[in-house]
């Protein structure tokens, strides 16, 4: 007890020494004892030597054992302080690391020293601390002053206080999330509390983004829940072997007159039972095997809707789809089914609507086409079928633009796209081919279809035959203007003779009354005869023109050769015109039955109008062959040929081309007549000619 009184020692180090003591050193003083009883007793046996020995004996073994304790405790001592430091140097590594926050504090809030890491997390400075300005109460936000109490209180009690967590001002206003965890010191010091402190900031954020996104996954789960509950499509979830129901949503009870409980737990084939329904639900099995979904369309079934017996009838769409469990196992089978009852009548109704137009369509004689808003068209009649001679709708669409003739095809495109661009009407006229390779005259009308916001739906379109007339309306209009051109003419040719047969005649009666001169007589009275003859041709052609007109031109036939006839008109040309080539060219002639005069009277005015349209000294080519078709006359000249957009027109009455109708003297009816002669006669005659390169006219006569 003095010494522990005397020394600095601590009880627990004087309890230890004293376990040593009676461990070691107390065997050898009971023996010493032991032996000194003996000795006192036996005293006089025993010689002074021998006590000697003995106590030489007893001696070193006590300072042995105190040698043994002194070295181990030198060695306990050594080990010690080496762990101290080793402990000391660990201590200041995790209070110098900024790993970790560790402060100094008194119960009243000021924090007397702080590590690095601290001052990081809350902003402050080392003169800050220094200054004592830096308070945990002052920074402690007034919703964590609870909480902090209750720490105090519990390290007051305890000598620790459990870790918590709670938010401290940063120095520039700002907030740190921290987890606190605190001892309570008994040094001594000014210092009265150690505490811990590990930023959580981003742990907190964390944790509240995981929050946010809990309830928003929660909100969203519960929006699906509402959404798929109250969804149009009846939706029914079936786990396990038996396909057993585990969720309908309401669309799917209105469909039955179950409720929730008669619904949840039924296997497909009762649920199905009480139903009555015509539905094949077999094929659920199979998507629960093979794990691949099944999708089915517009399946009519009838069903037990009311529960009353009858069946109802309805239209309806599915898809059943595998469900699986986290194994990747199929676990049951969910159906979607969506009603078309509405649909499927309305598309019947639409579809007897469309046989009724296509049969209203495909009656009348125009061509109707409709086309989607973007101008590609999705129908055509059966006007267009015969007309095109085709019934696929893709050739069709081909087809149809490739009729339209070349030189309207540019704008029939350029109106229809900007028809299309701005949404409006379309009304043009062009031409159409047809599948025979004959160009008519039709009229296009497009009409744009708009929904309640004024977008164009489709168009639909008629393209009307309006060849007849278009060719009445061109005939009508050639016709006026051939009589107007016709009286010009005709006004010209007859004051032509006349003029100069009143000119002859007056010189005649001048030549009479001053005396006769029978030479000059003579000359004057055979001009006035030629230009008599001009009238009497002028006549005689409105006079054939009349029995034409009126079916009354008759034909007094006899057998003949036609080159007879040829050589017969050259002649008589060639006397009046000196000078005049001609080259005939005769091949394989067969005689013909013919009315001669009728015959003469075509092949002197192709021959004429060949040198009236040539230039001078140009040589005229007659060529006659036989063919099957009969007999061949070709007359070629190298004049001054007709244009192509007027040869149609060169056999119609008073036709003349315009470009040559001053220079040259007819009335324009000697072609019509022999055009109208030759059909009287069964034949055909046209003609081919190469404007600036001269005609090739010809007939053949059977």
């Amino acid at each position: 007890m003095l010494y522990l009184v005397f020394s600095k020692e601590s009880y627990a180090g004087y309890r230890q020494r004293v376990r040593f003591y009676n461990r070691y050193l107390l065997p050898f003083m009971l023996l010493g004892l032991c032996f000194s009883i003996f000795l006192f007793h036996n005293r006089d046996n025993i010689d002074a030597s021998t006590i000697f020995v003995f106590s030489i004996f007893v001696t070193l073994g006590i300072c042995g054992v105190l040698y043994f304790r002194l070295l181990q405790e030198t060695t306990a001592r050594q080990k010690a302080e080496a762990d101290a430091r080793v402990d000391s140097a660990r201590l200041a590594s995790i209070y110098d690391g900024r790993i970790v926050g560790l402060l100094y504090t008194r119960f009243d809030g000021v924090i007397t020293d702080a590590n690095e890491a601290f001052l990081e997390i809350i902003g402050y400075t080392r003169s800050d601390l220094e200054m004592r300005k830096i308070s945990w109460v002052d920074m402690t936000p007034p919703e964590y002053a609870e909480v902090s109490q209750l720490a105090l209180r519990q390290l007051r009690a305890t000598g620790i206080c459990e870790p918590f967590s709670k938010e401290y001002w940063r120095k520039d206003g700002t907030r740190v999330s921290v987890l606190l965890g605190s001892s309570l010191l008994n040094n001594g010091d000014d210092a009265q509390i150690l505490t811990y402190a590990i930023n959580i900031t981003n742990l907190k954020e964390a944790e509240k983004r995981e929050q946010e996104l809990y309830l928003k996954m929660q909100h969203q789960q519960e929006d699906m829940f509402r959404i798929l509950n109250n969804a149009p499509i009846a939706i029914v979830i079936r786990r396990g072997p038996e396909l057993k129901v585990e969720y309908a949503n309401q669309t799917a009870l209105n469909y039955t007159s179950f409720d929730q409980r008669k619904v949840l737990g039924t296997s497909a084939k009762d649920f199905h039972a009480k139903l009555k329904t015509s539905y094949d639900t077999s094929g659920l099995m199979d998507v629960y095997r093979s794990g691949k979904p099944i999708k089915g369309k517009a399946q009519q079934v009838k069903y037990d809707r009311d529960g009353t017996g009858e069946l109802a009838e309805g239209w309806f769409e599915y898809l059943w789809e595998p469900t699986f469990d986290e194994s990747g196992d199929v676990n049951g089978v969910a159906t979607f089914t969506f009603e078309v009852s509405d649909l499927m009548r309305a598309n019947q109704e639409l579809y007897k609507n469309e046989q009724r137009f296509r049969f209203i369509a495909d009656a009348i004689p125009h061509k109707i086409w409709t086309s989607d808003a973007n101008g590609t068209a999705t129908y055509y009649n059966q006007g267009w079928t015969e007309y095109l001679q085709e019934e696929d709708i893709e050739k069709l669409r081909k087809k149809a633009w490739d009729s339209v003739h070349p030189e309207e095809r540019l704008k029939v495109e350029l109106d229809w796209k900007n028809t299309v661009e701005n949404g409006g009407d379309l009304e043009i006229e062009h031409r159409l081919r047809r599948h025979d390779g004959v160009y008519q005259w039709h009229l296009t009308r497009a009409c744009s279809c708009k929904d309640d916001e004024g977008r164009v739906t489709m168009y639909v379109g008629t393209s009307t035959n309006i060849h007849d007339q278009k060719v009445a309306g061109i005939a009508v209009r050639l016709a006026s203007e051939k009589k107007d051109e016709f009286l010009g003419i005709a006004t010209h040719e007859l004051r032509t003779p006349i003029t100069s047969m009143k000119a002859a005649l007056q010189s005649l009666e001048r030549s009479a009354i001053a005396g006769v001169d029978l030479n000059k007589s003579l000359s004057l009275v055979g001009l006035a005869n030629k230009q008599v003859n001009k009238l009497t041709d002028i006549v005689n052609d409105l006079v054939d023109v009349n029995k034409i007109q009126s079916g009354k031109l008759q034909l007094n036939k006899s057998q003949f050769k036609l080159s007879d006839s040829v050589k017969e008109m050259i002649e008589e040309l060639q006397h009046h015109q000196p000078g005049s080539n001609f080259e005939i060219a005769i091949q394989d002639e067969e005689p013909l039955t013919a009315d001669k005069i009728r015959i003469d009277q075509v092949i002197m005015n192709l021959l004429s109008n060949a040198l009236k349209y040539s230039a001078a000294k140009g040589i005229i080519q007659v060529a006659i062959e036989s063919i099957p078709a009969g007999t061949k006359c070709t007359i070629a000249d190298e004049g001054i040929g007709i244009p192509s957009d007027l040869q149609p027109y060169v056999f119609d009455r008073f036709f003349r081309v315009h470009a040559s109708s001053q220079r040259f003297s007819g009335l324009g009816l000697g072609l019509f007549i022999s055009s109208e002669i030759i059909k009287q006669h069964g034949g055909t005659i046209g003609v081919e000619s190469e404007e600036g390169k001269g005609s090739r006219f010809w007939f053949i006569l059977p």
